[in-house]
């Protein structure tokens, strides 16, 4: 399980991932940016849903 500093760093990676995808102007080199934006997204996004409290119904 993902601890809560190592969450804040990589959403501020993705951010700093986010920042060099608009600026890149070379077509090879943003890809590799976007493949490790959609990767670090989903270490997020699953860290996040294995975080979550199931809800009592």
């Amino acid at each position: 399980m993902i601890c809560e500093e190592e969450m804040a760093l990589f959403i501020k990676e993705f951010g700093h991932l986010l920042d060099e995808y608009r600026k890149c102007e070379e077509s090879s080199l943003k890809k590799a940016i976007y493949e490790d934006i959609v990767l670090l997204g989903s270490v997020i996004t699953l860290s996040d849903d294995q975080n979550e409290a199931p809800f009592a119904v």
